[in-house]
């Protein structure tokens, strides 16, 4: 997870505490996909709302590598962001309606 407002980590938490999954939340996009190279074939959540253009040139390049089963955006994505991310799942704002949960247990039976 990659989500530097600390409402969002806090949202993510509640969301995600009672499916028996564990998280880590990522301190750079760099890290995020660390991570995931030493646990492929996880979902990755990333808040695509707060990214800096510096994060989404990042995150762009990070993305071809494609080590996540999943890429769920969190916030509002466009058309471009969609393609060049290779986003799987999005979960707009105003967040709170469970589809994050629903999303990684689906994810989770596959």
């Amino acid at each position: 997870m990659y989500a530097t407002n600390e409402t969002v980590r806090r949202w993510i938490e509640e969301e995600l505490a009672d499916i028996g999954c564990a998280f880590y939340f990522a301190v750079s996009i760099e890290d995020a996909f660390t991570a995931l190279a030493e646990a492929p074939g996880q979902p990755i959540a990333i808040d695509v709302d707060r990214l800096t253009p510096m994060e989404f040139q990042e995150l762009q390049v990070l993305s071809d590598s494609r080590v996540a089963r999943g890429f769920i955006a969190l916030g509002n994505v466009t058309d471009v962001m969609n393609r060049k991310l290779h986003i799987t799942h999005t979960v707009p704002r105003p967040f709170g309606s469970e589809k994050l949960r629903a999303i990684i247990a689906e994810l989770d039976r596959r």
